[in-house]
């Protein structure tokens, strides 16, 4: 479990706890809610709002959030008329106000993985059952002829983790891939952090470079950490 003779760190020690506990979780029932968590995700405004959203490919005993990666673009077909007001319109016409607002396609990206920089980077992503490949350690990430978009450029990103604590504070994997790209994103783009309620904790250890989300959804709600604090 640990390296022999290394004290296992606080972090590390959750990081097992977490594993445990997802992996306890029934399969269908994590099903349920994570469908649940795409109906919340596609009626957030910072996702109706956003041009280029960057999102994931879940791992097993993650919330799967391919609904909401395959549905997005979608959101801005266009709609029909109603006399419906603006709260009461469907998601699809509020989302293509917000686009033509904002004057451009929108645009869904997943993360591309540099293991030898330990950086990530957004990579376009036109068709989600084509446009992802398994990497080496078997994570699904973008073709490598899949187009780079700026970090800057994105309005909203999809943060997946072990778990997260009231704060948004994160508990990744241990990789340091998403702590890296989080901690240099602008501070007008959106960080929604994605997770059962089974995986929201009261609090987590924490590095002075750690930036937390600014959302959370689980199954049951939506938490705006700035409104925690």
């Amino acid at each position: 479990m640990f390296p022999a003779g290394v004290p296992p760190t606080p972090k590390a020690v959750l990081r097992d706890v977490m594993k445990r506990r997802l992996s306890e979780q029934p399969l269908d029932l994590a099903e349920v809610l994570s469908r649940r968590i795409c109906a919340r995700l596609l009626e957030l405004p910072e996702i109706l709002s956003a041009r280029t959203l960057l999102v994931y490919a879940p791992l097993r005993h993650e919330a799967d959030i391919t609904p909401v990666a395959r549905e997005w673009t979608g959101l801005f077909r266009p709609c029909v008329p109603t006399h419906a007001t603006p709260t009461e319109a469907p998601s699809n016409c509020r989302a293509e106000a917000e686009r033509m607002k904002a004057g451009s396609d929108p645009r869904l990206c997943a993360p591309a993985l540099n293991f030898q920089t330990k950086e990530l980077w957004p990579a376009q992503i036109n068709d989600w059952s084509k446009d992802l490949v398994l990497n080496r350690i078997g994570l699904r990430e973008p073709v490598p002829t899949a187009p780079r978009v700026a970090p800057a450029e994105l309005d909203a990103v999809l943060v997946p983790a072990l778990a997260f604590d009231r704060r948004g504070h994160r508990l990744g994997r241990g990789g340091g891939f998403y702590d890296r790209f989080l901690g240099a994103l602008p501070p007008r783009v959106t960080t929604i952090g994605i997770a059962f309620s089974v995986q929201l904790l009261n609090a987590i250890p924490t590095d002075p470079h750690d930036r937390p989300v600014d959302v959370i959804v689980t199954e049951d709600a939506v938490l705006r950490v700035a409104a925690t604090e």
